[in-house]
C-alpha cells in the first residue's frame, strides 16, 4: 500500500523539491503545505502516514503539530537547517531529524526508515 506524506515547509521551493522527491520515492504528497494551519488541515482531511515537516515555519515551531501527528499515528521526520535538539528528554528524540539542505538520498533514506 502507497504510504501518505505530508510535506511542510513555509518556502515554498523547497516544499516543492521536498515534495517531488517524496514522489519520486513512490509515495504519495499530501500537501505540500506552507503553513501550519494549512499542514493541520491536511492532515485532518488525509490522515497521513508520515509527516515531512520544518521546525521553524514562519516564525512559529511545529511542535504542537507534530505532537497532534503523532497522536493519529503519524510518522514524523524533521527536515531543518536548525541542529536536532541534543536532549535526550526532548519529545521528539526518537523521530529523524535530516539536516537542511539534503540530497534526495537522505530525504528517502528517511522515509524509508520511517515506514
Amino acid at each position: 500500500m502507497t504510504k501518505n506524506v505530508l510535506v511542510l515547509d513555509d518556502e515554498a521551493l523547497i516544499a516543492y523539491d521536498l515534495a517531488d522527491t517524496v514522489e519520486a520515492s513512490g509515495r504519495k504528497v499530501i500537501g505540500p503545505a506552507i503553513s501550519i494551519n494549512e499542514a493541520r488541515e491536511l492532515a485532518k482531511k488525509y490522515c497521513p502516514d508520515i509527516a515531512l515537516l520544518d521546525i521553524n515555519i514562519r516564525g512559529q515551531t511545529v511542535w504542537e503539530l507534530a505532537e497532534e501527528l503523532r497522536h493519529l499515528g503519524c510518522a514524523l521526520i524533521f527536515c531543518s537547517a536548525n541542529a536536532a535538539p541534543s536532549d535526550p528528554d526532548f519529545a521528539f528524540a526518537d523521530c529523524t531529524f535530516v539536516p537542511k539542505p539534503s540530497s534526495p538520498e537522505k530525504i528517502c533514506k528517511a522515509l524509508e526508515q520511517a515506514g
